[in-house]
Protein backbone atom coordinates (compact mmCIF):
# COMPACT_ATOMS: atom_id res chain seq x y z
CA UNK A 1 0.00 0.00 0.00
CA UNK A 2 2.53 2.69 1.03
CA UNK A 3 4.79 1.67 -2.45
CA UNK A 4 1.69 2.42 -3.98
CA UNK A 5 0.70 5.66 -2.74
CA UNK A 6 4.68 6.57 -2.71
CA UNK A 7 4.73 5.71 -6.62
CA UNK A 8 1.77 7.94 -7.37
CA UNK A 9 3.17 10.74 -5.84
CA UNK A 10 6.58 10.52 -7.43
CA UNK A 11 4.57 10.02 -11.02
CA UNK A 12 2.06 12.38 -10.24
CA UNK A 13 3.26 14.68 -13.29
CA UNK A 14 3.61 11.98 -15.73
CA UNK A 15 -0.10 10.87 -14.68
CA UNK A 16 -1.35 14.26 -14.94
CA UNK A 17 -2.27 14.36 -11.02
CA UNK A 18 -1.76 17.21 -8.68
CA UNK A 19 0.77 15.62 -5.93
CA UNK A 20 -0.25 18.13 -3.65
CA UNK A 21 -4.01 16.81 -3.84
CA UNK A 22 -3.88 13.19 -3.43
CA UNK A 23 -6.91 11.86 -1.69
CA UNK A 24 -7.55 7.90 -0.28
CA UNK A 25 -10.51 6.39 -0.32
CA UNK A 26 -12.14 2.93 -0.10
CA UNK A 27 -15.72 1.13 1.63
CA UNK A 28 -16.03 -1.76 3.94
CA UNK A 29 -12.37 -3.47 4.24
CA UNK A 30 -11.06 -1.15 1.55
CA UNK A 31 -11.63 1.67 3.71
CA UNK A 32 -9.74 0.34 6.12
CA UNK A 33 -7.21 -0.57 3.74
CA UNK A 34 -7.20 3.33 3.18
CA UNK A 35 -7.06 3.97 6.89
CA UNK A 36 -3.53 2.25 6.57
CA UNK A 37 -2.69 3.45 3.58
CA UNK A 38 -3.50 7.18 4.68
CA UNK A 39 -1.70 6.82 8.04
CA UNK A 40 1.24 5.37 6.31
CA UNK A 41 1.90 8.20 3.84
CA UNK A 42 1.56 10.39 6.62
CA UNK A 43 4.32 8.81 8.24
CA UNK A 44 6.51 9.02 5.33
CA UNK A 45 5.60 12.20 4.77
CA UNK A 46 2.99 12.08 1.18
CA UNK A 47 0.60 14.86 1.05
CA UNK A 48 -2.23 13.17 1.11
CA UNK A 49 -5.20 15.74 1.81
CA UNK A 50 -8.18 13.73 2.00
CA UNK A 51 -9.89 10.54 3.02
CA UNK A 52 -13.15 9.32 1.95
CA UNK A 53 -14.22 6.77 4.02
CA UNK A 54 -17.29 4.55 3.43
CA UNK A 55 -18.06 2.47 6.67
CA UNK A 56 -14.27 1.52 7.13
CA UNK A 57 -13.68 -1.81 9.77
CA UNK A 58 -11.29 0.56 12.32
CA UNK A 59 -12.18 -1.44 15.38
CA UNK A 60 -10.70 -4.27 16.40
CA UNK A 61 -13.38 -5.67 18.29
CA UNK A 62 -16.66 -6.12 16.23
CA UNK A 63 -19.56 -6.42 19.20
CA UNK A 64 -22.01 -3.74 17.29
CA UNK A 65 -25.27 -4.97 17.42
CA UNK A 66 -25.41 -5.14 13.88
CA UNK A 67 -22.41 -7.69 13.84
CA UNK A 68 -24.80 -10.12 16.22
CA UNK A 69 -28.07 -9.20 13.96
CA UNK A 70 -26.27 -9.98 9.98
CA UNK A 71 -23.45 -12.25 10.91
CA UNK A 72 -24.61 -14.74 8.81
CA UNK A 73 -24.13 -12.92 5.79
CA UNK A 74 -25.13 -9.71 3.92
CA UNK A 75 -28.24 -7.61 5.48
CA UNK A 76 -30.54 -8.53 2.81
CA UNK A 77 -32.22 -11.91 2.90
CA UNK A 78 -35.08 -14.28 3.17
CA UNK A 79 -35.23 -13.54 7.10
CA UNK A 80 -34.48 -9.71 6.56
CA UNK A 81 -37.15 -9.82 3.56
CA UNK A 82 -40.96 -8.19 3.97
CA UNK A 83 -42.25 -9.93 1.29
CA UNK A 84 -43.78 -14.01 0.54
CA UNK A 85 -41.96 -13.91 -3.00
CA UNK A 86 -38.64 -13.89 -1.78
CA UNK A 87 -36.64 -16.97 -2.49
CA UNK A 88 -33.08 -18.29 -1.56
Amino acid sequence: MRDATQWLAAQAGALGVDATRLAIGGDSAGGTLATVCATLARDAGLPVQLQLLFYPGTAARQEAPSHARYHRGWCWSRRTSNTSSATT
